[in-house]
């Protein structure tokens, strides 16, 4: 059995869809069972299921390989092998090892965003679009409340962390890329609302999310999702938002951890 003990518990809600999607990827092209604790994902997906009871028990014995995108060890590890504590430091392994000679019975820990990886989902698409299918009566309200504003554009700008990580995009890239498509009804996904403001001028829709019982940044998703066409900041987010519509028109750096030493990032188009 193939498993991911911390899925829910490493990065947000994109590093997560990598961390199923590649965890379980890795099992069907093996011919391993996959199983996984519980998520957002079987809040809102119809195709994911959590553990059972016997699974649960089997995947607390099952040991850990730690993929190479992932720090090898933790402070607390480092200074428990300082006090000489701890044995050794976490090893970590590369994935594309893992496939030249495959291991079933064990648990990932990592984020899956590779080369390798990344290949495996364009590859892919439609096994993985059929498990991140959105549940009915979930979709069905968040027509009913967005109906009136088809087609729309999806943005993603992420301040936050990304501001202390020298990563955020400037706005004016947006704003130039809208006036080279001329596109109306614009959402935007933002986690400040100063950021917000500073697109006043155009034509911005703001639906409400219908179901409180929803996390809001799973309604923002589907809205990107959903979008006629989805400017990125780099965010595993918004790329899975994009990779999930399925509709071919992603503009967007690469995913953060991939860009090179200086890299001023535009809004490419993006072929996912």
């Amino acid at each position: 059995m193939i498993t991911f003990r911390k899925l829910g518990l490493l990065g947000r809600f994109g590093n997560q869809l990598f961390q199923y999607a590649g965890a379980r990827m890795y099992a069907d092209i093996n011919g391993f069972k996959s199983a996984f604790p519980g998520w957002v994902g079987n809040k809102i997906f119809e195709n994911i299921i959590s553990y059972n009871n016997r699974e649960y028990l089997l995947s607390r014995f099952l040991p850990t390989r730690q993929l190479n995108d992932f720090l090898s060890y933790t402070r607390t590890d480092k200074i428990k092998y300082m006090l000489r504590l701890q044995k050794q430091l976490p090893q970590t392994i590369a994935l594309n090892k893992l496939y030249a000679h495959p291991e079933d019975n064990i648990n990932f820990l990592g984020y899956f965003q590779n080369e390798l990886s990344l290949k495996i989902l364009k590859e892919r698409k439609n096994y993985v679009l059929g498990w991140f299918v959105f549940k009915k009566d979930i979709a069905d309200e968040f027509k009913k409340v967005t109906q009136n504003y088809k087609p729309w554009t999806g943005i993603h700008i992420r301040r936050g962390d990304f501001v202390k990580r020298g990563l955020s995009l400037p706005v004016f890239l947006y704003k130039d890329f809208l006036k080279s498509v001329d596109k109306k009804n614009i959402y935007i996904s933002c986690d400040d609302p100063e950021t917000i403001s500073e697109f006043k001028d155009y034509s911005l829709i703001r639906p409400a999310n219908p179901l409180p019982e929803i996390p809001n940044f799973i309604f923002d998703f589907w809205m990107l999702k959903e979008s006629e066409m989805v400017l990125g900041c780099g965010s595993t987010f918004s790329w899975w938002a994009a990779y999930l519509g399925n509709r071919n028109n992603y503009f967007s750096p690469p995913l953060t951890h991939l860009w090179p030493k200086g890299y001023k990032p535009t809004l490419g188009k993006m072929d996912i």
